[in-house]
């Protein structure tokens, strides 16, 4: 059974009788009678259009413990796409397969598809790339009874601070948050300048372990 709609030349709502073509061993039984149901086959045309249409990316599960996601890349970020304009201009944005974050803790990039569940439209790029930027969580701690340390006085002087802890913020990774202790830092007073005596108001400067920043 076929209808044939060769002769349309033009957008619109076109209706075309349902005809039958015997085959096989049809083609020998005489008299037969062939009746359709429906007899007729109508279909809505318009003009085929090319349209860019921007992708967003999806992701799913959880980098590995103290890490996070940190940025996303799509090269290209947009896809061209072939349809019917009605149905083009229905759409406005298409996603990509969902990639798996699942133990990552380096960047990475993958290959991608697209998430097309319109027949009508038919996507005509497929190299498609997701960089995915993987990064430590960072929190802040305060961490209070900070000794000072007061470097290179000179032989000849004694030097008396008027306070003797403070304390430091800190950036760290999540994973090590727990484990900062006062102890493993300082705030240290440069005296290598002062050869009399007197007050003077000198700038405290952290000495922290690697992996931490001051905020």
């Amino acid at each position: 059974a076929y209808a044939d709609f060769r002769d349309v030349a033009e957008s619109g709502n076109y209706s075309k009788p349902v005809k039958i073509e015997r085959s096989g061993s049809a083609l020998y039984i005489s008299p037969l009678e062939i009746h359709t149901t429906p007899n007729q086959i109508s279909f809505k045309f318009e003009r085929k259009t090319i349209k860019r249409i921007p992708l967003e990316p999806v992701v799913s599960g959880t980098p590995a413990e103290g890490y996070e996601l940190s940025g996303t890349l799509l090269s290209p970020a947009f896809v061209t796409v072939e349809g019917p304009e009605s149905v083009l201009d229905s759409i406005s944005t298409f996603n990509t397969t969902s990639v798996d974050l699942d133990g990552h803790s380096d960047n990475f990039s993958v290959q991608v598809g697209v998430e097309n569940h319109n027949p009508f439209a038919r996507v005509l790029n497929s190299d498609i790339r997701l960089s995915l930027s993987i990064a430590k969580i960072m929190v802040v701690r305060t961490v209070q009874n900070v000794s000072i340390l007061l470097a290179n006085c000179a032989d000849d002087l004694t030097a008396v601070p008027n306070v003797q802890a403070g304390s430091i913020k800190l950036e760290v990774n999540s994973r090590r948050a727990d484990t900062i202790q006062a102890s493993s830092m300082k705030l240290v007073a440069e005296l290598g300048n002062i050869k009399e005596p007197g007050t003077y108001i000198l700038p405290l400067k952290p000495a922290i372990p690697d992996g931490m920043n001051m905020v």
